[in-house]
């Protein structure tokens, strides 16, 4: 690359395709290496610390410090890891906790990397945890 993206953390899917965070806040969804990113998911500005993808790469989940993004890459049949759908895909959802959350916990959080659940056919969770508390978000709400 000629200019440099500060890339901070990358994964792949179950067919190879690429995401890789950078500490701008951006996400590159390449379908292979050695080529330019096929969709560019701008984030909330702040730096990804980690980023995880489901098998399937429908989902992704990148963490930042104090909350998480869980970001649909496919709209419709087509993937933004094959083709660029940044202005068609959903807006990202931001994953944080209830102030009364944070108050009973007494600090502020600092997530470690979250992960979708593994196992059976398709992922039903993000799992993730800030100082001795597992946080769990359930995808089926």
């Amino acid at each position: 690359y000629a200019v440099k993206h500060d890339f901070t953390a990358a994964s792949t899917t179950g067919q190879g395709e690429v995401a890789v965070a950078s500490a701008k806040g951006e996400i590159r969804l390449f379908n292979k290496l050695g080529i330019r990113a096929k969709s560019l998911l701008p984030g909330f500005g702040d730096p990804i610390l980690a980023i995880d993808v489901t098998e399937s790469g429908r989902l992704l989940v990148a963490t930042c410090k104090t909350y998480l993004l869980l970001i649909e890459t496919q709209q419709g049949s087509e993937s933004a890891f094959s083709k660029s759908l940044t202005a068609t895909l959903p807006p990202p959802k931001r994953l944080q906790l209830r102030p009364e959350h944070i108050a009973h916990m007494g600090t502020p959080p600092s997530f470690t990397p979250a992960r979708f659940s593994t196992g059976g056919s398709e992922e039903r969770s993000i799992i993730t945890s800030t100082g001795p508390y597992v946080i769990t978000w359930n995808l089926r709400r």
